[in-house]
């Protein structure tokens, strides 16, 4: 996807090979209302499972066959039907992005992986899907991707490659009352990680099928609007899976969806309204409290959602 503007955050994916080559895992979902790695009630969930390593070689993603199943994958997904495990133990704490140093920062976000990893892998699974663990690259200056040349003050997930990058200044468009509050670069790499998620469970090649078959630009914003607002609502999921270990208060988790609206197409661009192609910033914040306030994955299903809600 094009059309990057400031501090948004692109997903950009570039898918090697037709689109309609590989089926998806022939699995049958879980019961809905299961737990994955669950342990006994008011524990820590998912303890049990094991985190993967980077993958910098990971497998296909799932591609759709037919359009049948482009739309089986995007509103009727097996992963739909599963929740996100919560309170999951995360030890890794926030830093301040505006005195880490690049190296620093790379390392405490390629941690802060293991944990989103931690509390979706098992979901991806739960649901016949295989999750990945993504590398992620901090730059400072713009860096060659299999998506092509990335930009400054953004951060994104590449389909190409499966990997995620994130720009040093990639909060310089954000107001400073916002960029101070806590979890701010760990909410873009849940962001982008939602990606990741929707990657390996078919949604983000499904997503791209519509786009490019879209007859307006009208047409395809809405679709890519659909795929950034789950990404927001998945990235609200992990926080408040999180929100436990890593002491997040109510106050917290209020000031981290003030990030959706800051990074709204209608903020970044003084342009009320604007038909863009992330959502405004209302929408955003919505999104992200819709995934705060459910572990049903369901919740996220911005696929199904009214024209109106994904604005």
């Amino acid at each position: 996807m094009t059309l990057l503007s400031g501090a948004v955050l692109v997903v950009a994916i570039m898918l090697v090979g037709s689109l309609l080559n590989q089926s998806r895992p022939d699995v049958e979902p879980a019961p809905t209302g299961t737990t994955p790695g669950g342990t006994a009630p008011g524990s820590y969930r998912n303890e049990n499972y094991r985190v993967p390593p980077v993958d910098l070689s990971p497998p296909a993603l799932p591609r759709p066959e037919t359009l049948d199943e482009v739309d089986a994958l995007l509103e009727r997904n097996p992963l739909y039907q599963q929740i996100v495990a919560k309170p999951v133990r995360c030890e890794v704490t926030d830093v301040n992005i505006r005195s880490v140093s690049r190296p620093a920062l790379e390392a405490h976000l390629n941690q802060m992986m293991g944990c989103l990893v931690k509390v979706w892998g098992p979901t991806l699974e739960a649901a016949g899907w295989v999750p990945v663990r993504p590398s992620v690259t901090v730059y400072s200056a713009p860096v060659k991707s299999r998506c092509g040349d990335t930009r400054m003050s953004n951060a994104s997930y590449c389909g190409g490659d499966q990997q995620i990058y994130v720009a040093t200044d990639v909060l310089s468009s954000v107001p400073g009352s916002v960029n101070r509050n806590r979890y701010m670069v760990e909410t873009i790499l849940a962001h982008e990680f939602g990606h990741a998620v929707q990657a390996r469970a078919g949604i983000l090649t499904s997503s791209l099928v519509l786009e490019n078959r879209a007859s307006s630009e009208r047409a395809k914003n809405l679709i890519s609007r659909r795929t950034e607002l789950q990404a927001d609502c998945f990235a609200g999921m992990f926080l408040s899976s999180i929100a436990q270990s890593a002491s997040l208060q109510p106050d917290d988790l209020t000031k981290i969806t003030k990030l959706g609206h800051a990074i709204g197409d209608d903020v970044l661009s003084g342009k009320a309204n604007i038909d863009g192609d992330h959502g405004l910033g209302a929408s955003r914040q919505q999104w992200m409290r819709q995934g705060l306030s459910s572990a049903e994955v369901s919740a996220c299903n911005s696929f199904v959602a009214p024209a109106s809600a994904v604005r």
